[in-house]
């Protein structure tokens, strides 16, 4: 198992996490551990449009790059953090998962996964 696996596997442990994903700028897949989400190709397909137009939004509004994103469904929500490379780390968790917990520990792993993705 890779390093980043190791990361993706360990968000899966924060109470109500369903799993991670990495993906690329052009929305592939990178890597990925979900343990309770319906649909993988969904959930990317969804991170990978929100990010574009954020993307646009951003140069539109002149307020520095984009850094973190969340998507708040009924029934899920999903946070997205910015990586270098064009990459993005999204953590897919149930409406009533602590927030604050899941961007704490996307900061803290931000690094590590940038270093196992060069």
């Amino acid at each position: 198992m890779s390093d980043t696996d190791d990361i993706l596997e360990a968000f899966s442990r924060l109470d109500g996490v369903h799993g991670a994903l990495v993906l690329s700028r052009d929305g592939q897949v990178r890597a990925h551990h979900l343990v309770d989400f319906p649909d993988l190709q969904l959930l990317s397909e969804a991170v990978h449009r929100s990010l574009d137009i954020a993307e646009r939004l951003t140069g539109s509004l002149k307020q520095g790059k984009l850094n973190q994103q969340t998507l708040e469904f009924e029934e899920s929500q999903v946070i997205v953090e910015i990586l270098e490379g064009g990459y993005a780390l999204a953590v897919a968790a149930t409406p009533t998962a602590n927030l604050g917990r899941i961007r704490l520990e996307l900061r803290k792993n931000r690094k590590s996964v940038e270093s196992s993705l060069a």
